[in-house]
Order: C-alpha cells, then sequence, then structure tokens
C-alpha cells in the first residue's frame, strides 16, 4: 500500500455470492479476507457457521449474511385466527417496539445522559453564583440551605456524567459484540483483478 493512499481494505467486505460453491471456496475466502484484514465475508446463510468457525473466534473480520442485494416480493394473504384473543397491546407493544429500535440501533439516550449531567452540574455552578450574590447584596436566602442544595446538584450531575462515560465504553464493546458490516458493497469501480491490472500494466510497458 502507497504511502499517499489510504489503506481500504478495513472496509470491504469479501463476498462469496456463488451458489454452488463448496466448503474450499468458503475457506479460501476467509483465509483471503483474514490475509488482507477485510472487515467481513458475506456467505449465504448455511455456510455462516462453518465460516465463522474457519476464521476463529479472537479473528477481527467478522460473518456477514448475504443482505443487501437484489431481493423478491413473495405475496402472503395472512389468514383470520383461528381461535382466542391476542394479548398484544397496541399501546405498550408499540411502546416496546419504539424502545428496542432506539436501544437497539442507536447510542442517544447514553449521549444524552452525559448532556444532562454537563447540564445539571452547570446548573448548580450557576445556582451558586446566584446564593453568592443574595450573600453579597445581603438580602436573605429563603430557598432552603444552600450549601446542601448546591452540593447535591453538582454531585448529581457528576454521577450522570460518569454513567454517560460509562455507557459509551459498553455501547462500544456491545457494537463490537452485534458484529454488523458498517458496509455493504453494491458494485465497485475501478478495482481490477491483479492478474488484469498486470497484464496491462506488462503491455503498456512493451
Amino acid at each position: 500500500m502507497s504511502a499517499d493512499r489510504p489503506d481500504l481494505s478495513p472496509l470491504i467486505d469479501h463476498a462469496l455470492l456463488d451458489p454452488h460453491h463448496g466448503l474450499e471456496a468458503l475457506r479460501s475466502c476467509c483465509d483471503e479476507a483474514t490475509h488482507y484484514g477485510f472487515s467481513g465475508v458475506c456467505v449465504a446463510s448455511r455456510w455462516v457457521g462453518a465460516a465463522r468457525e474457519r476464521l476463529g473466534p479472537h479473528n477481527k473480520v467478522s460473518v456477514v449474511a448475504v443482505v443487501g442485494f437484489r431481493q423478491a416480493i413473495i405475496p402472503f394473504d395472512r389468514p383470520a385466527r383461528f381461535s382466542g384473543e391476542t394479548n398484544y397491546n397496541r399501546f405498550l407493544g408499540s411502546l416496546r417496539i419504539g424502545f428496542n429500535g432506539v436501544f437497539c440501533f442507536s447510542t442517544y439516550a447514553l449521549t444524552l445522559s452525559t448532556w444532562l449531567g454537563f447540564a445539571v452540574s452547570g446548573f448548580s455552578f450557576l445556582l451558586m453564583a446566584v446564593y453568592l450574590f443574595y450573600k453579597l447584596m445581603g438580602w436573605t436566602i429563603v430557598w432552603g440551605n444552600p450549601t446542601l442544595v448546591i452540593l447535591i446538584s453538582f454531585l448529581g450531575g457528576i454521577q450522570l456524567i460518569s454513567v454517560g462515560i460509562l455507557g459509551e465504553y459498553i455501547a462500544r464493546i456491545y457494537e463490537e459484540v452485534k458484529e454488523r458490516p458498517r458496509f455493504i458493497i453494491d458494485r465497485a469501480v475501478g478495482f481490477e483483478p491483479a492478474s488484469n491490472a498486470g497484464e496491462q500494466r506488462t503491455g503498456t510497458d512493451a
């Protein structure tokens, strides 16, 4: 890899899309992905277990079932319920689905906790300035004990910040455990096989 060109290997998923391939082709695909440091290998669903076994448990190359390519629609009419009534609650069920969508595919709640901690800590400093101003002016403070209010607000903000920072680390661990592909390549332009590139270079030099 040239020094003035970025290494694109971690951004590439090595795909094995031949429906008639065998175990040897799968092993070759996994070995090539490991050798070149690709992000993952895309294989059919029935080969996922074999690919994971070939790569090993500590390999950074992830295994991805083939998704994101051409799809077909199969019409299906769901028959009516045979008997009984559903236990699905429209409100609570939809709320649960919404929460799963937020917490399973986003770390926004953890970031919100961090920013809320900074806001509460900033509020405690502002409250301290207001109490100090009242004290210097000689006015009576009727909002309770200033020391307790400031300390509770400040410590509460620090706790929220700490929880948010811990959550950010846990979120990164969670993303690694899921092993979801970061990119799915639809088509490649300008990437030619090494043999063809070598033949063209030889023909040009001749």
